[in-house]
């Protein structure tokens, strides 16, 4: 529900269409619940049909995180964390950035940053 002239509000990652498949394949071992990550221009037609305007489209890089740190709060079997934390192990030794989480190595620990995408449609 929204009142006339609300706003809804939607933050989610948005990986770059290019970089969607392979970031939805890591995500799918991280959390078996996922389906799919919505581009940002996916997520801007999320509110086709319905009495909301066009949406505000804001975009914004998170800190510098640590992978272990968005790992605990993952729940999936030990062999699939295994398995993320190899991915963005190897996208940082690399450099390709393949899942557009910047990985890096920072000591011993792989370090992360993403863009996550606000959308806010205004209730006609």
């Amino acid at each position: 529900m929204c009142a006339p002239r609300g706003r809804i509000v939607v933050r989610d990652v948005t990986p770059d269409a290019s970089r969607s498949d392979a970031y939805d394949r890591m995500e799918k071992l991280r959390d078996p619940s996922h389906t799919h990550a919505l581009t940002r221009d996916e997520m801007a037609l999320l509110g086709l049909g319905l009495p909301l305007g066009q949406p505000a489209l804001h975009e914004s890089i998170t800190a510098d995180l640590s992978l272990d740190t968005i790992l605990a709060t993952s729940f999936p079997e030990a062999c699939s964390i295994d398995e993320v934390r190899a991915i963005f192990r190897e996208d940082a030794e690399t450099g390709e950035d393949r899942l557009g989480f910047n990985a890096r190595i920072v000591g011993e620990e792989v370090r992360v940053s993403y863009r996550p995408t606000t959308a806010v449609w205004r209730r006609l």
